[in-house]
């Protein structure tokens, strides 16, 4: 599935929706958007949020874990 890319103004609405902080672990740098359906297509407000790399590495490994 072909990623679509997120413009700077709703790149910039995701962090302001999660305060510029991981939406796990309130980190503040290195911040990563993921797509909670995993559909890179998906760029739907309510699909995105924001994860610190940790945060982000770790959800990804457990999604792989269930594959």
């Amino acid at each position: 599935t072909k990623r679509v890319g997120l413009t700077s103004e709703e790149k910039d609405a995701i962090f302001d929706r999660f305060n510029h902080e991981c939406a796990v672990c309130c980190a503040t740098e290195g911040l990563h958007i993921h797509h909670k359906n995993k559909n890179p297509k998906d760029n739907r407000v309510e699909n995105l949020i924001l994860l610190c790399g940790i945060c982000h590495k770790k959800i990804i490994n457990r999604e792989k874990s269930f594959l």
